[in-house]
Parts: structure tokens; C-alpha cells; sequence
């Protein structure tokens, strides 16, 4: 919410189209309204949101969304498209704004008019190998670049099918995605390097051996770092499904370039090299047979220029040197919405020697080498993880939040590859006084819990570092590469570190029967934690929603019965979860209470949902009495086991016979969004 909020107050939008579902209204003449403001919880700033019945033309103090015009898209009337006049548009007419993924305080709007989209989809059409007879399949999120314009906008311009999917429905079942390739008889589908790993793990050698890939022609790898291995394996274990490795097309871009800048040729293999690791990281570019292997990101697209630059000299620099990656072509935006002095700064750089531009500042750092691009990394300390931009400092403000005992600007958030795929660590100095009395078992739980709630984020590794330890330049900022350096080498000055491969400190609880250790093997792969206890809370554990997803669907497929995100939220333990699924008469609950701490000597606490559905239950609970039993109420038909309320009254009713379940005499403490 505050993210689209900040998007809706920076655009100055004017209208918000929506489905019927979400456009809640009663009789036409009352209907949801938001409002949002800035408050504290445990003494963090935090934007707190509440929604409420109102009159329709009637709104007072409301955030900018809840005060703008909403239309139900289904329910526009046919007749009126009689009425429709074209547009007066020409190229230099703007045409959307893509909102980049970095910090949510500020998201910045990239400018792309229609010379953009037509001059890059036709580049993509021509490098991308698009035909007549191109089928495209897409499961990535339409508010992604990558999903917006090559899973829709091109095969619009190319004329040709495309078949859309839930970005969920792969993550809960990867394999739906190359099914519905096989099924569909697709040319063309993308994603991100991490899709490509994760369906090496979750997809079984008996769905492989129903599935036919030879339509693939070309595979795009793009919008994170591109991982060899990751490719190489998958060609590997999907060659006997008709996969080809020529059909990987790794390939380099940002929104701020409408999408692509380079990308491999259709039928075109792969381009790999290998370096020396030292010299890599002095910029220099030194081939060795037995050095890191780097995967090329493709040639440039027609009419695009890539020089390398010297960040800070702004000359080009020598061909065995890495630097900044500079790009102009008829797709680079006009710059960032309302955002002049960011605008000169992006997309108006100039060669200091020669004065050539203006030219696109990208912020990679990598090299050209016989016409292939290959990225190296970050001029700046851009985390991307799945896909999506996060900014470290962003993190490591919500850390040093979590906990007491870390020192203020002393932290440092950044990634480490894992088995092909990118995994967070953080690194936070102690304060002097707390060091010698550290719990690191409650500091660990606070940083991960804080991590989780604000990103969705599980973090890989914690070291809790002495005071004046954590790398720092001359001028006090901290060298976030320096300490990801120190703390592979293992040379960080740490108190403490926790990964989530280190076995718990805790006893562990072993399975009592064939069914917990059944789930002990879910929880295993889906976490990547071993061991795990069978008193184990999943959430503690890093579980966020996407994993809950991929339990349920393997609860599903092992023992072939139906359980619900409810179910596991509620039965969270493998003891629980267990006790729950060999229930005979078990209920797969579509019921609205949720019981998030239902023990201690206090009167109970009911967090009644906004107009989102869900109870804030959870996050509450972190910040009342110990003493105080948690519940939340969450809307009826969330699960789609039932139809959801259309009457004030009778939602009232079915609440308070829920709450009197737990609590059958008041008073009642209830907290109403």
C-alpha cells in the first residue's frame, strides 16, 4: 500500500480501473473508502491504513487512491465503445509510466512515449526471432517490464497468440508453466534466472517424461544475474523432454531502456567465458581456463550503442577492463517523471573526452568482448533477488528497527549465490553494553522476523558483529562489497553467526511417525533447512506466503488430500500439521478466526480485517502483552471454498458467533480496520 500510494500521489493519476471483486460497494450509495496515515508501533514509523464505509460522493480525509474515480472494467457498457474517438497520438506522445522496483520511499516513474515501444518492439521482433507462426507463453507479473513487454506487448505487436498465467500458479506448481509450453505448442517464454533453478528443484523426473519442449525456440534469461550452472543443468536434465541448449537466450536490459539492450539470437547457444576472480574484482578482465565462468547476455539489439565507461573518469575504457555499461537506442526512455535533476544525472551522460551522448547511465558494470555483452555486477549495491530490485539501505533501516542491541548505520545487507540462486545475509555491529549479555537467538528471530514482514524476504545468513568491526571508507560509509568479501573469506570480526544451514541449537524433536516425517522432508526442501524439529514453527523458520503455497501444493500431491493456507497458518508445527491432515473428519477451514496465539491469562484480542481481507493479527502480536491471547478475523471466502459476504449484517452475525467461540462472554477487545 505505501508503495501505491507513493505511485498514485507521484503520477497524479486520475482514474483507477479494477475488477467488480475489488470494488466493494453496498446498494450502490456506500462503498469502501481508505485512509492512511503516518504513526508509531514499538516506537517505529510505521503508515498505518484504515478503511471504512462512507457515502460514494462523500470523502474526507482519505489517501489519494480511496479519492479517486474507480471503474470496474467488466462492467463498462458495451454501447459506449460507439462512442470512442481516436486519440490524437504521435511517437513523441507519452504512453505509460514504468515504475522501477527499488526503494518503495521513492519509486521513480520511467517516462516511455510510442516511439519508444514501437522503435524496441520492433528490435525485439527482429533479435528475438518473432514469426508468423510464434506462440508466446507468460507467467511473469504484467507490472514487470519483462512480463508487460515481451509477454504482452509483443506478441500485440507481432500478431501472434499468447497464453497468460498466474504468476502463482507457477510458484505453487512450476511444472504448469512448461506444461502449458508443451500444450500450446510455444515458440517464445521468459523468466528470471531464479525460475529456472526452481524448477529444477520442484519439477519430478515423472512430470518431465509428459512433457515436450521441442517447440522452445527461444528461452529468455534475463532481469537478474544469469547463473551458468543454473542453465547448463537445465538443459541437461530437460534434453530428453526435446529442450535444446541453442534455445537459451540469455539476454541484458531495465525499464529505463523500455526492456532489452542485448539478447542472444534464436538457435544461437549460449556464450560462456571464464576470469580470474582477483582481477574481476580490480575491473580488469583476464581469461583464465580455470577461472569464474561468466554467462554472456547476448549481442545488442539493432540501432543500439553500448560504449564502457570509467565511472569516474567518463572516458571509454580499454577492451580489457570493466566498467560502467552506458547504452543509447531508440528505446532509452526520456527520463524519470518529474524528476529533472535524476533525469540529467540517468539519461544525459556524456564521454568526458570526446563529448559523445547522450547516453543512459545503467549503473552495471561489465564488458564487450567479440560483440557479446557480459554483466559483472553493480557499480552500486543493488540487491536483486527473484527478480526484483531491492535497495540495501532500505533493509538494513528495517533491521537496525528490529532490535535493541544493534548500533544505528553500522549494518550491512547484501547477497551471496547459493547453489545458483541469490541469498540475503546481513551483517550489524553489537552495541558495546548489549555484547556481553546477547541473546542471539532472540536478535536472530528479531532480524528475520523484521526482514520477512516488510519484504517478504528469508534471509540466508546474520552475523552480529564487535563494536567498529563492520567496513567502513575514510568518509564513514560502509562498503557493503568489502564486508560480503570478509564474510566469504570467513575473516568478519563476528560474536555471533547464524545461517539457515546451521542446525538449531534447540533439541530437536524427531518425527514420531511415517507422516511427520513425510512433512519433516516437505519442510526440508522447501525451506532449506535441515535438520528441522517437529515443534518448529514453519514462519519462524523463514516461511513466507510463497513457501506456504509450495507446502500446501506438496501436502497435496504426497498425500493427495486438500488442506488451505488457513490450515497451515493455524496448524504450523509438524506435530500440528500432522495431527491436522490425519484428522478423519478434519475441516478444511473456510471459517474466519484465526487462532495466531490463542494461550496466556489476559483477555483475548480480536483484529477484525480491512477491506484487503486478512487480519493484521500476526504483526500485532509482536507488539502486545506476552500475556495476551492474539486472534484474527479474516474475511469469508478468501480460500475459495465459499462465497464471500454480500451483507453488512450478516458478516456482523457470523463474526461475533466466530468470536464467541474463543470468548463467549464480554467485554470483547476488538481492533476494526
Amino acid at each position: 500500500m505505501p508503495r501505491l500510494e507513493a505511485i498514485a500521489a507521484d503520477a497524479g493519476i486520475s482514474l483507477v480501473l479494477t475488477t467488480t471483486s475489488l470494488l466493494t460497494k453496498r446498494d450502490g450509495n456506500l462503498s469502501f473508502q481508505a485512509r492512511s496515515f503516518v504513526g508509531r508501533i514499538g516506537g517505529r514509523a510505521s503508515l498505518l491504513l484504515h478503511y471504512y464505509l462512507a457515502a460514494a460522493e462523500t470523502v474526507q480525509e482519505a489517501s489519494q487512491l480511496a479519492t479517486l474515480p474507480w471503474t470496474a472494467t467488466e462492467n463498462i457498457p458495451c454501447h459506449l465503445a460507439a462512442h470512442w474517438q481516436p486519440p490524437d497520438i504521435s511517437g513523441d506522445t507519452l504512453a505509460y509510466l514504468q515504475y522501477t522496483s527499488g526503494s518503495t520511499s521513492s519509486p521513480k516513474g520511467v517516462m516511455l512515449d510510442h516511439a519508444n515501444l514501437m522503435g524496441h518492439l520492433a528490435e525485439l521482433q527482429q533479435a528475438c526471432g518473432y514469426g508468423s507462426n510464434s506462440v508466446t507463453v507468460t507467467w511473469m507479473p504484467y507490472f514487470h517490464d519483462y512480463g508487460l513487454v515481451e509477454g504482452i506487448l509483443e506478441p500485440l505487436y507481432n500478431g501472434t497468440p499468447c497464453y497468460l498465467m498466474s504468476p502463482t500458479a507457477f510458484i505453487k506448481q512450476p511444472v504448469r508453466w512448461l506444461k502449458a509450453i508443451a500444450y500450446y505448442g510455444a515458440t517464445h517464454s521468459q523468466a528470471p534466472n531464479f525460475a529456472y533453478a526452481y524448477g529444477l528443484k520442484r519439477i519430478t523426473t515423472a512430470e518431465r517424461d509428459t512433457i515436450n519442449l521441442s517447440h522452445w525456440q527461444a528461452v529468455g534469461n534475463a532481469a537478474e544475474p544469469i547463473n551458468p550452472e543454473v542453465m547448463e543443468e537445465f538443459c541437461q536434465l530437460f534434453k530428453s523432454c526435446g529442450f535444446r541448449q541453442s534455445a537459451f537466450a540469455p539476454a541484458y536490459g531495465l525499464a529505463e531502456a523500455t526492456l532489452l539492450v542485448t539478447t542472444s539470437r534464436k538457435l544461437d547457444a549460449p556464450v560462456f567465458c571464464r576470469v580470474d576472480v582477483e582481477a574481476l574484482a580490480q575491473n580488469r578482465l583476464v581469461e583464465t581456463p580455470t577461472g569464474q565462468r561468466l554467462s554472456g547476455s547476448g549481442r545488442l539489439l539493432a540501432e543500439t550503442q553500448v560504449v564502457i565507461v570509467h565511472p569516474e573518469t567518463l572516458t571509454r575504457c580499454a577492451p580489457n577492463q570493466v566498467g560502467e555499461i552506458w547504452v543509447s537506442s531508440v528505446g532509452v526512455a526520456r527520463g524519470y517523471w518529474q524528476r529533472p535533476d535524476a533525469t540529467q544525472e540517468t539519461f544525459c551522460a556524456s564521454l568526458a573526452d570526446t563529448g559523445d551522448g547522450p547516453f543512459l547511465r545503467t549503473g552495471d558494470l561489465g564488458f564487450l568482448k567479440e560483440g557479446e555483452l557480459f554483466v559483472t555486477g553493480r557499480l552500486k549495491d543493488l540487491i536483486i533477488i527473484r527478480g526484483e530490485n531491492y535497495y540495501p539501505q532500505d533493509l538494513e533501516w528495517v533491521v537496525e528497527k528490529s532490535h535493541p542491541s544493534l548500533r544505528s548505520s553500522y549494518g550491512a545487507a547484501f547477497t551471496i549465490e547459493i547453489d545458483g540462486v541469490e541469498q540475503l545475509v546481513i551483517a550489524f555491529e553489537v552495541d558495546r553494553s548489549a555484547s556481553k549479555n546477547l541473546n542471539v537467538d532472540e536478535v536472530v528471530g528479531a532480524i528475520r522476523n523484521a526482514v520477512a514482514e516488510h519484504y517478504e524476504l528469508p534471509v540466508y545468513g546474520i552475523v552480529l558483529l564487535k563494536r567498529g568491526s563492520i567496513p567502513k571508507t575514510s568518509s564513514g560509509k560502509i562498503q557493503r562489497q568489502a564486508c560480503r568479501k570478509a564474510f566469504l573469506d570467513g575473516s568478519l570480526n563476528g560474536l555471533a553467526m547464524w545461517t539457515l544451514e546451521s542446525p538449531s541449537d534447540q533439541q530437536q524433536i524427531v518425527p514420531g511417525n511415517p507422516l511427520e516425517a513425510q512433512l519433516v522432508q516437505i519442510w526440508q526442501q522447501v525451506l532449506g533447512i535441515s535438520p528441522i524439529s517437529t515443534k518448529d514453527n514453519f514462519f519462524e523458520l523463514g516461511g513466507d506466503s510463497l513457501k506456504a503455497a509450495i507446502v500446501v501444493a506438496e501436502v497435496e500431491q504426497v498425500f493427495g488430500q486438500t488442506i488451505s493456507l488457513v490450515n497451515l497458518a493455524e496448524a504450523s508445527t509438524i506435530e500440528k500439521l500432522a495431527d491436522f491432515i490425519s484428522q478423519e473428519n478434519r475441516e478444511i477451514k473456510t471459517r474466519s478466526l484465526l487462532a495466531f496465539k490463542p494461550t496466556g491469562s489476559k483477555r483475548p484480542f480480536f483484529d477484525i480485517h480491512g477491506l484487503g481481507g486478512y487480519s493484521f493479527a500476526p504483526t500485532l502480536a509482536r507488539y502486545l502483552d506476552p500475556e495476551r491471547p492474539i486472534y484474527g478475523l479474516q474475511a469469508v471466502g478468501l480460500e475459495g471454498k465459499q462465497a464471500p459476504h454480500t451483507c453488512i449484517e450478516d458478516m456482523v452475525s457470523h463474526y461475533i458467533q466466530e468470536v464467541q467461540t474463543a470468548q463467549p462472554e464480554g467485554p470483547y477487545l476488538l481492533a476494526i480496520h
